[in-house]
């Protein structure tokens, strides 16, 4: 049987739909932490990669925040206290204890 209107087949069930695939940007996270946690004065990070160490970097323009950051892998803990002590301030507002400390004592 042919289709003589000149339509296209319409296969079974729902018709298909394109996903958005949001990339996301420390950019944008630094917004959102802004919009939820403007009140909030400290922020604690368990693990770090390429992606919180961006957003960290966004956030330590605001002095009012007080991070504590930790990582398992005791290297990517030594590099960012190497990175983030040379930066004004850095004693006062950045605190890197022990994974097993930082979860202990909060």
């Amino acid at each position: 049987m042919s289709n003589k209107t000149g339509d296209t087949k319409r296969g079974r069930g729902r018709p298909p739909i394109e996903k958005v695939k949001l990339k996301s940007s420390p950019r944008y996270a630094v917004e959102d932490y802004n919009k939820k946690y403007k009140n909030e004065s400290v922020c604690c990070v368990y693990g770090i990669d390429e992606f919180t160490l961006l957003l960290l970097e966004s956030l330590w323009l605001n002095p009012e925040i007080l991070f504590y950051v930790t990582d398992p892998n005791p290297t990517i803990l030594a590099n960012v206290n190497r990175n983030f002590s040379q930066r004004s301030m850095s004693k006062l507002i950045m605190t890197l204890p022990s994974s097993s400390s930082l979860v202990s004592n909060s």
